[in-house]
């Protein structure tokens, strides 16, 4: 039996890509060595290189918006076009997300009935150093707030259950965008009492360096902490369900884009 074969599915892929087209086929090649390609969505947010071109040419689920909309709307777009799987699981187009790493996110959703399954660098191993502190110290106050431990809240490389990305997906507001949304799903996620868990994955760097720029993104993580802080404190964000409350596990068939 192919790798492809035993890949579970009812699982689906969906890679979220802006100018993306010098690390997607690769990133492709990739994916392809362990899911079939008519479980691979790339969403290609108003890219103006070839990131469309090499998605074709892999001949995978391609959908094209324009113009870019930002990480956030392409996610949202994915969601939706995998409806009729159970679980999504979305990864970079960058290559900073080794596919080799794909099944054992699988195996621990069902390992530990997780909704939610978050992949988790490595920090310090690869890593830029600022972006690694930035990282321990975001990841901390994310999981106090979502209430339970989140090694890796920046990292987009995850798993999602259908019935967690139904139920959470659409009470995010349409403003929240990029990291904002990414994050803010973790926190809802974990008032709601969806299970979270996380999988050790490889942190590869190559040429893409760091975006992390303490200026810029001091005061978007604070704006974003107040934030969140103020949905929990006010239930916006849900309640933490007790055990016979919790939400079933069973799941069924216009302004500055950021990345």
């Amino acid at each position: 039996m192919s790798d492809t074969a035993a890949f579970d599915h009812a699982t689906a892929i969906v890679i979220p890509a802006y100018n993306a087209g010098r690390h997607l086929g690769g990133v492709l090649e990739r994916v392809l060595a362990v899911v079939p390609r008519d479980r691979i969505w790339v969403v290609d947010d108003g890219s103006t290189d070839a990131t469309a071109a090499v998605a074709a040419q892999h001949q995978v689920n391609l959908i094209r918006q324009s113009p870019n909309q930002g990480k956030a709307a392409a996610l949202r777009t994915g969601f939706d076009a995998t409806r009729a799987y159970e679980r999504v699981i979305t990864l970079d187009a960058d290559g900073q997300h080794d596919p080799a790493d794909l099944p054992r996110f699988l195996e621990a959703a069902r390992a530990h009935r997780q909704d939610l399954v978050v992949g988790a660098r490595t920090l310090g191993e690869g890593m830029p150093g600022l972006r690694a502190f930035g990282n321990r110290i975001s990841s901390k106050i994310i999981g106090a707030l979502a209430g339970c431990p989140i090694p890796d809240s920046q990292s987009g490389y995850r798993l999602h259950a259908r019935a967690l990305i139904d139920s959470v997906a659409p009470a995010i507001s349409p403003d929240a965008r990029g990291f904002l949304f990414e994050t803010e799903l973790l926190v809802r996620a974990g008032r709601q009492g969806y299970r979270i868990g996380s999988v050790p994955i490889a942190t590869v760097y190559a040429d893409q360096g760091s975006h992390f720029h303490p200026g810029t993104e001091l005061p978007r993580f604070l704006s974003l902490f107040a934030r969140l802080t103020y949905l929990v404190a006010s239930g916006q964000a849900g309640r933490r369900a007790t055990p016979a409350s919790a939400p079933s596990r069973e799941t069924t068939t216009g302004t500055e884009a950021r990345w």
